[in-house]
């Protein structure tokens, strides 16, 4: 049985424009033109000229590849390092947004619903985890480590070991956010709740239910939002 992510994520935010105004300085002094830096990156010259005149932003994968391209930091592409003394955030330094792609429950399984939002966390977890994303959680079956109400980060990319807080889609509708332990043919799926009533989800992975179970990632953050 596989297991892997069902959902695509892009990651883009406010302080991506930054990256953006520095990208054509960047590209020059590393002595390539826009068709070969395009051809290089294996994106559109059409897209990579959009990215330069700040006309659109590329997603956290495009984010990545720059990265990577240039050899250089994301505080880099963002303009941090080279801000002038005095210098003005449009936002918040040190924070950024990440998406909000859905609820999800602590409890028994349930459909997992779409609510794209955009909740702001600290620069380094986000440099931390560039492709997480946030999901809403309800429910008391995890609120020895996340809280009814809370937003979980979940990075679909982190290795998952027996022991982590996982994201799990069920039958590629019903999800729910457990502990995950998984022991010679057998997954638990556990809760770590104050509440007795929770039990523990398992699995045998020679049952058609686990054909469909599929782990959307690794809760890394949690945070509770201000009210």
């Amino acid at each position: 049985m596989q297991f892997g992510t069902i959902i695509k994520v892009s990651n883009v935010t406010v302080g991506e424009t930054f990256m953006l105004k520095r990208l054509k300085e960047i590209r020059r002094k590393k002595g390539v033109t826009q068709i070969k830096a395009a051809d290089d990156l294996g994106v559109r010259i059409s897209t990579y000229r959009t990215w330069e005149q700040c006309k659109n932003l590329p997603n956290g994968q495009g984010l990545a590849l720059l990265s990577d391209y240039y050899q250089c930091s994301i505080d880099t592409l963002m303009g941090r390092e080279v801000l002038p003394q005095g210098a003005i955030f449009p936002f918040p330094i040190g924070v950024v947004s990440v998406p909000a792609f859905g609820r999800i429950s602590a409890d028994e399984p349930v459909e997992m619903v779409e609510a794209i939002d955009f909740i702001e966390i600290p620069i380094t977890k986000r440099d931390s985890y560039p492709y997480a994303y946030f999901l809403i959680v309800f429910g008391d079956s995890m609120n020895n480590e996340v809280l009814n109400g809370s937003y979980a980060l979940i990075d679909p990319r982190a290795d998952v070991r027996n022991g982590d807080t996982v994201a799990v889609n069920i039958n590629g509708q019903d999800a729910t956010l457990k502990i995950w332990h998984r022991t010679n043919n057998t997954i638990v799926l556990s809760p770590n709740s104050t509440n007795p009533e929770h039990k523990d989800i398992v699995i045998n992975e020679a049952s058609p239910e686990a054909e469909h179970l599929r782990i959307l990632g690794k809760k890394v953050w949690a945070m509770y939002p201000e009210k």
